[in-house]
């Protein structure tokens, strides 16, 4: 069984929640927006949508080794995250544009809103969508971006070292890994049960190599090797 570790919420304000507490509150205002807690998902309710104002402020939620979270945004997207995984979103999104920030790993099961692209961003690496569901894998700790889509179609966006931008479109079922030090994308197709099945609380590998390996067991299980 993985060692849990304490899942924090950072609001823009820059007060820190701990989400694993049993005291915290099931029902939370912050930064203006209603959020409910939920047996480990933390629901953001949408606000009355406002054209000309400025989008809201950010939230950061940590989740540490050997610890998974869900969240449902402010549009109806859901986000399932994965162990030692950061992400950084606004408590509502009022302009023409949905916008992410995330390192770590993440299943995103976009809301689909053709007036609103949801854009994800990590490093050098953008991914692009209106509304589908992908994987995406992008720890601080690792040299390689991956992207995987599971249904609908995704842009991915690459900007190498010297600011030159590579953009492909992705397939249901292929995998986009980016070498972040050669700015370099390679595409195949994937079964994508291999990579979601740590939604379920499982690891399956297959023809990954043993460092990789040892590398996920060690997020799932809060252990180094």
């Amino acid at each position: 069984e993985p060692n849990r570790g304490t899942v924090r919420l950072t609001t823009a304000s820059g007060e820190v929640l701990n989400l694993s507490s049993e005291t915290t509150s099931d029902v939370l205002k912050v930064d203006g927006a209603k959020i409910v807690k939920d047996q480990g998902t933390l629901i953001y309710e949408k606000a009355p949508e406002k054209p000309q104002s400025e989008q809201s402020g950010y939230n950061k939620i940590e989740v540490p080794k050997g610890a998974e979270y869900r969240l449902v945004l402010s549009d109806g997207t859901r986000i399932w995250l994965n162990s030692d995984t950061r992400l950084s979103y606004p408590t509502n999104f009022e302009k023409n544009v949905r916008e992410v920030e995330i390192h770590g790993e993440a299943y995103f099961e976009v809301s689909h809103d053709t007036r609103k692209p949801f854009i994800v961003r990590t490093g050098e690496l953008t991914v692009t969508v209106l509304g589908t569901e992908f994987n995406m894998q992008a720890y601080a700790s690792e040299d390689q971006i991956s992207t995987t889509l599971v249904k609908g179609s995704v842009n991915v966006e690459v900007k190498n070292k010297i600011g030159k931008i590579y953009k492909w479109e992705l397939k249901p079922s292929e995998k986009a890994v980016c070498d972040i030090d050669e700015g370099k994308v390679l595409i195949t197709k994937v079964n994508t049960i291999y990579e979601t099945a740590w939604m379920e609380g499982k690891l399956m590998f297959k023809n990954m190599p043993l460092p990789q390996v040892l590398k996920r067991l060690s997020y799932f299980y809060n252990v180094k090797f």
